[in-house]
């Protein structure tokens, strides 16, 4: 008895110590940054990359076909998106799916940097998903920028029953060149907040407020 006693808790520490391994090895958990004005911030690890993935999530009183119209429209990125100083069309495939280039600031002596996505559109009868991901050799670099190699984004966009939408912007990037920790930390909490702040803002003027969208 006692030896089947030792064995079944030696069984059980063993099997706790793969959960808590499996867990260490995995994604992490997403930590609360951040929580104003109805913005909240969160980030986490990510396995295979070396800086937090980050997420923000937002309830914006906008139907989902405005917030569409707004995420389509590049030239309009250095009103909304944090650091954005220009965003082009580069190609369109078919109407959910769609190559940009977007330039963004970044602080003092960090050089600017430059990306190109793919994003394709998914909509379903209760959600859309934009999902994007970095094509950095899609055009040559320009030296005045450092091309971002490895990015990937996701926006969710969720009607709910009070006329909001609950909108959920993550991304995931490898910055490229030197950047140091205070300027990647700072990046990681400003982008998805002020993203998501100016966005709430700039989907109630009429030019986005007003948008038909057919599927």
């Amino acid at each position: 008895m006692k030896l089947s006693t030792i064995s079944r808790s030696s069984i059980c520490a063993i099997v706790l110590v793969l959960l808590c391994t499996r867990v260490i090895a995995g994604q992490g958990e997403w930590v609360l940054e951040k929580d104003t004005d109805g913005v909240r911030v969160y980030t986490r690890s990510v396995p295979g990359w070396s800086v937090r993935q980050f997420r923000g999530v937002v309830e914006i009183e906008a139907r989902v076909e405005s917030l569409l119209a707004l995420l389509d429209d590049n030239a309009s990125c250095p009103r909304w998106i944090h650091n954005c100083i220009s965003s082009e069309l580069l190609e369109r495939s078919d109407t959910h799916r769609k190559y940009s280039y977007m330039q963004t600031k970044a602080p003092w002596p960090v050089k600017k940097r430059d990306t190109i996505l793919i994003t394709t559109t998914t909509i379903t009868d209760d959600h859309v998903e934009i999902t994007g991901i970095a094509e950095p050799d899609y055009l040559p670099q320009d030296r005045k920028f450092v091309r971002i190699p490895k990015q990937e984004i996701r926006w969710e966009l969720t009607p709910m029953r009070n006329g909001y939408v609950q909108v959920v912007f993550e991304s995931k990037f490898d910055p490229g060149g030197s950047v140091p920790d205070w300027a990647l930390n700072r990046t990681l909490i400003d982008t998805p907040f002020n993203t998501l702040t100016h966005m709430r803002l700039l989907v109630q003027e009429p030019e986005y407020r007003d948008t038909e969208l057919g599927r």
